[in-house]
């Protein structure tokens, strides 16, 4: 005879591994408290192991169909061969040209760098004005996630966890590595913001803003209707790789956050994972970052 939990046999061997991990380890505590809260952990774990399994069979799907030409990826590969050989640099009069706009996206960077609470507006609002940059949606999530981690140092848990002092190492290591990344992508949004006003191409403008001529050739490809896929990789590595050393790799960081058994614990019991939504149009924002929502 079929019971409820021979019907989910199957159910839950189609959960990737690391779904029937979890599902494994978090039910050792559903016969505690009382049945009935036994079967409401029951339903919310298979809640989260349906919704796991269905986000990575719709990531799969959806990332199986996007095909990058042969042709484009060698000629990138081609043309970021060359730009490394050469210094780029914008010419004096460009600059002077373009003086007020470099400063205004100075001024606006600094303005909505000020915390994580300002950096994730300031990224959800362009998404919304902008959304064919698919990065923008993924730094908003990202620099939520990390807000989020932010508070929970001074949560009902953390501070039973982790002294005074290491709370204050690790706010420091969210907080420098989202400011740098906005710091340096930021600019970038801008100008794209302004190109598309303007219509015309104002990415000779990266090095003002200090950012790797990496970016240049993806953005030029991006506005001459390349893939957005290509333009999301491209922020994604030049991201990451702008905080590796600057963050991830410095001495203090790797021996006072990164090395820590409480840091590597997260990765163990997978709390750096974070839901993207890949459905959905975004509705109108407020036009400016000063909000402290987020």
């Amino acid at each position: 005879m079929e019971t409820v939990a021979t019907s989910l046999v199957p159910l839950f061997l189609s959960f990737p591994p690391c779904s029937r991990h979890n599902f494994k380890l978090k039910s050792a505590n559903w016969t505690r408290g009382g049945e009935s809260l036994g079967i409401r952990r029951v339903l919310h774990y298979l809640e989260n192991g349906l919704a796991s399994h269905w986000i990575q069979l719709t990531v799969k799907k959806k990332w199986s169909s996007v095909n990058v030409p042969v042709d484009s990826v060698a000629f990138l590969r081609e043309s970021l061969s060359e730009s490394i050989k050469k210094e780029i640099a914008p010419g004096k009069g460009e600059v002077e040209k373009d003086r007020l706009l470099v400063e205004r996206i100075n001024n606006q960077t600094s303005h909505c760098n000020r915390n994580n609470l300002t950096r994730t507006e300031a990224y959800r609002q362009f998404y919304f004005k902008h959304p064919e940059i698919h990065w923008a949606f993924l730094a908003h999530m990202v620099s939520r996630n990390g807000g989020w981690s932010m508070t929970d140092l001074k949560g009902e848990f953390l501070p039973h966890l982790l002294t005074a002092r290491k709370r204050e190492h690790f706010f420091a290591f969210f907080e420098r590595a989202n400011a740098l990344i906005f710091q340096d992508a930021y600019p970038q949004l801008l100008l794209y913001e302004e190109s598309k006003k303007r219509g015309e191409n104002l990415f000779y403008l990266l090095p003002v803003f200090h950012v790797s001529k990496f970016m240049k050739l993806f953005w030029d490809n991006y506005l001459e209707g390349g893939m957005p896929q290509l333009l999301t990789l491209a922020l994604i590595i030049n991201e990451q790789n702008y905080i590796e050393n600057r963050v991830v790799q410095n001495y203090f960081f790797q021996d006072n956050v990164v090395k820590t058994w409480q840091f590597k614990g997260q990765e163990a019991m997978n709390l750096t994972q974070v839901l993207l939504p890949g459905e959905g149009s975004p509705k109108a924002g407020n036009p400016t970052c000063g909000s402290n929502s987020g």
